[in-house]
């Protein structure tokens, strides 16, 4: 829980930056979805023996796992029968 805790921390350092970089504001809802998939990743980042401050030189690892999270279709919204 810390971990999440930490990566929903860089987010809001990430957002009060810049709150519209993905084009939507987030609610609190997207902002623990989204650190809960950063923690994740962090996880696995270390698993494979990197340290997860190295995807700050490659990537922005927490606005990627906030883009995901808001784009993800609205499960509200009537499914499209495409």
């Amino acid at each position: 829980m810390a971990l999440i805790a930490a990566c929903a921390e860089k987010l809001r350092r990430r957002l009060a930056g810049n709150p519209t970089a993905v084009g939507l504001l987030p609610t609190p809802t997207d902002v623990q979805a989204a650190s809960a998939l950063l923690a994740e990743l962090w996880e696995v980042t270390r698993r494979h023996g990197y340290d997860p401050r190295e995807w700050e030189a490659v990537a922005d690892l927490p606005g990627a796992c906030l883009a995901l999270v808001l784009s993800a279709p609205d499960e509200t919204e009537p499914a499209r029968a495409d």
